[in-house]
Formats: structure tokens, sequence, C-alpha cells
């Protein structure tokens, strides 16, 4: 543990053999949660005193790789690895194994923030998910996965660090896609969010690195004049309906964008001369595949001035 920032640490815990996960009650800073083995067992571990004290729990021959706390209810707490998953709903008092249709080593759980009852876990066969506490479980996708994290301010924006990069779903795990610009390797072993501000990645014989949320995620009103950008409506089951108005002749791009700020489909992009224009957007990308359904933001940028609305799409 470090009590000043990082410059120096002290030993808490000297229990494990080998220690796999750590995790603070969002709401107790005297509480933390650890996990490793101790003898061949799958531990897990409680303090509620900082560290002072422990109480353990032996879950089952094996190793603790991974611990998550709900946050909508901290008496409940996921340990995952070697053999499975486990939870608890009394603070540790009781562990029951919760892994049916799930394979593989738990490397990492990760609990929605909005939607109750919604977990997901990463093993070497896939990210799976849960929408009953880990009371039944499916394969989403991916595969080899290490390490996993969820977008605060876009709960539906799941990220997984796997053998082969960072993976991104933009729909609760519906599809991904990798996010690999910049990794000099692309074997993920860990994720850190700061909602709103970036993710980060470490690797396996490389370093440490950030993607940065663009700022485009969150709107942008006008500072000059109001009125420039409409959308409508929100949220959107069809076509999305977007009037902008230009003040003076100027080259225009109509921009729409997800939630990583990823450019996804180009409406506009011409010199456009004084008045008020119209462009529809019917929810697919440029190269015409449906998108999933979540939030998008609508970019217009006219000569200096810059504007942007969030819509949310259904399907």
């Amino acid at each position: 543990m470090s009590s000043n920032g990082g410059v120096g640490w002290d030993s808490i815990d000297s229990y494990y053999e080998d220690g796999g996960a750590v995790v603070l009650d969002p709401y107790d800073p005297l509480v933390c949660w650890s996990g490793g083995v101790r003898g061949g067992r799958m531990t897990v571990s409680k303090t509620t005193d900082g560290g002072e004290s422990w109480t353990r729990y032996d879950l089952d021959a094996g190793y603790a790789y991974a611990l998550a706390i709900d946050h909508f209810n901290t008496d409940v707490v996921y340990a995952g690895g070697d053999p499975g998953l486990f939870r608890t709903t009394d603070r540790g008092t009781t562990w029951l194994e919760s892994s049916s249709g799930l394979t593989g080593y738990v490397q990492a759980i990760a609990v929605h923030p909005v939607d109750r009852g919604v977990v997901y876990a990463g093993t070497g066969d896939g990210v799976f998910k849960s929408t009953d506490a880990g009371a039944s479980w499916e394969n989403v996708g991916c595969r080899g996965v290490n390490a996993l994290a969820i977008a605060g301010l876009e709960p539906n924006a799941v990220f997984a660090g796997t053998d082969s990069g960072v993976m991104t779903s933009l729909d609760d795990g519906g599809s991904w896609s990798a996010m690999n610009e910049g990794l000099d390797s692309v074997h993920v072993t860990s994720l850190g969010m700061v909602p709103g501000s970036g993710l980060y990645a470490g690797t396996q014989g490389a370093s440490m690195y950030v993607w940065n949320f663009p700022p485009a995620v969150e709107e942008v009103p006008n500072r000059r004049a109001g009125g420039l950008l409409s959308v409508s409506p929100s949220p959107a089951p069809g076509p999305v309906a977007i009037r902008y108005l230009v003040a003076r002749p100027a080259r225009v791009r109509v921009t729409v964008r997800d939630a990583l700020g990823r450019a996804v489909r180009r409406l506009a992009d011409a010199r456009a001369a004084t008045g008020i224009h119209a462009v529809t957007w019917d929810g697919r990308e440029d190269s015409g595949r449906p998108l999933p359904e979540g939030i998008y933001v609508i970019e217009y940028v006219a000569g200096d001035q810059r504007s942007s609305r969030k819509v949310v799409t259904l399907r």
C-alpha cells in the first residue's frame, strides 16, 4: 500500500504465495478485497480496517485472478480465476460457484455501471456476458481476453484487452472492432479507464499506452452564435433529420462520430452558400453497413465555427 502517491510502498499482507487481484470498495476506503493462491487454493481475502487485519476465504483448488464489487450492492462480490467464477451476496460469508455457460479461466470481471445485473467476464475463450448477476453466461465475442473495462460516461462501450490488442464494443457486446493504432505490442495485459478522458492499456513486451477520447464525444456549443445545428429526433428509431445554418459561404463538414470520437459517416463535405441546409442520416456508416444503436455525435464545422449535438439511435 502507498499513502504518498506511489513514492513509497508498505507491505500490508504477505499471506499469498502469488497475488492475482485487488479491488477497493467504491464507498468505504478501509474495505479492500484481494485474491491469489495459497497452498494451491483459490483464495480471497477481505479487510475492513485498511489492511490491519484480514478474513480469508478458500473457494476451491486453483487461483484467483480477478475481483469485482457490485456498486449497486457492495455485499455482492465476484471472484474469478481457475477453475471459474464465484459470487458472494453477503460480503464473503458464503460463496457459490456462478459459472453456468462460462468456459476458460476468468482473467477479468467488469460490472455494468448502469444496468443492474449485467456483468462481464473475460477468459481465453472470449468475453462472457451475464444479465442475471452471474447466474448464467453467454459468450459475446473475442478470444484471449486478459482485461476488461467499461466507459462510465458511455456505459454501452465495453473494452477488452486481448492477446491480439484492444477490442471495443459500442453495443454491450453485440459486435466488436479493433482499436490498436499506436500499440507497439498487441498483447494487452491490463486496462484502466478514466471516464471522459482516456483508456489506458498495459502491454507485454512494450509499455503503457493511452487512447485519449476526442472532445467530439461531448456536445460543443457554438461560441459565436446560437442555433447553428439542430438534430431530431432523439432518441431516433429511424432517420435523423439534421439542419444547420451557414452564416457565410464556407466549406462545410457534417460528420457522424461514435462514442469514441471516431468518424463513422461523412454527411457533407463541400463549400456551401449562406443559409439553412438540411441532410438526413439513416443510421449507417460510410460503407452502408447499419451501425448499432447507441449514442452518436453529429459534428458540424464551417470555417472557424463548430458545433455538435448528441443523438441516441434505436433499432
